[in-house]
């Protein structure tokens, strides 16, 4: 188990790590950004935080996980993987706020040709993942919330991107699922196929 939970804080420094370096190389000036009320950045950042200090503190202290727990890092690993892959397919367009720069490309390759938000659904899998670490009813209540959130902050920047990119992003939203990963992949492969 100790193998687990260092194998996952690991991820979770290095996908972090990469964000944040990314978003420190950002100097310029946004053309558009999101003024309205939104499910803040900070806000989902407590929230995730607080999905991941529950089952470290219990770690730290002794106590057992569940019998999931293996089940649970598989959910982490794949979303701290998904999330490391996005970030660098987006490169500069990389900003953790809802924004569009100047020299902005909609970016729709990799793997934004199969989900629209995967930095998002890496970090719905991860939540749901430390659901699976422990056996308490609040961690299976935190995923819902932490993904409403999400799935709210995401209508937001499908929005601007229509606004920005206008029918190049509605043919992109029309083709790729927000969250989807299966219908994302049978898309993908019908496309190719024809």
């Amino acid at each position: 188990m100790t193998a687990l939970i260092a194998s996952t804080l690991v991820l979770f420094i290095s996908r972090y790590t990469i964000q944040l370096w990314m978003d420190m190389k950002q100097v310029r000036s946004p053309l558009l950004m999101v003024k309205r009320k939104i499910p803040s950045t900070e806000l989902i950042a407590f929230l995730w935080g607080l999905c991941l200090l529950v089952p470290f503190l219990l770690w730290i202290t002794g106590n057992r996980f569940g019998h999931y727990s293996a089940f649970g890092f598989l959910f982490v690993c794949a979303g701290n993987i998904v999330g490391i892959v996005a970030v660098i397919t987006l490169g500069r367009s990389y900003s953790r706020n809802i924004c569009i720069f100047p020299d902005h490309q909609l970016v729709t390759e990799g793997i934004y040709s199969v989900v629209r938000h995967p930095i998002r659904l890496g970090m719905i899998l991860e939540v749901i993942g430390f659901a699976f670490f422990l056996p308490v009813a609040l961690t299976l209540f935190m995923p819902m919330v932490f993904t409403v959130l999400l799935i709210e902050r995401s209508k937001y920047e499908d929005a601007m991107l229509r606004v920005y990119f206008k029918r190049m992003a509605v043919q992109y939203q029309k083709n790729v699922p927000s969250f989807n990963v299966m219908e994302g992949l049978a898309r993908l492969l019908v496309k190719r196929t024809r």
